[in-house]
């Protein structure tokens, strides 16, 4: 499941961060002590809320 949200989102990063981090929540419901998964979904959160941020900003 970890490496199946990580392909997910390695084909489209911008678009599948939302499906990539509900595998990611399914997986740790699974697998509750499989810490990277959470390494991995914060990170992957991290990275939206930069894109987010980038998009806010006003062009010039």
């Amino acid at each position: 499941m970890y490496l199946k949200a990580l392909q997910l989102f390695q084909k489209d990063r911008k678009n599948n961060i939302d499906a990539a981090v509900d595998i990611l929540d399914d997986t740790l419901k699974a697998s509750p002590n499989f810490n990277l998964v959470n390494l991995t979904k914060n990170e992957i959160l991290r990275q939206k809320q930069m894109m987010q941020a980038q998009e806010a900003q006003p062009k010039q």
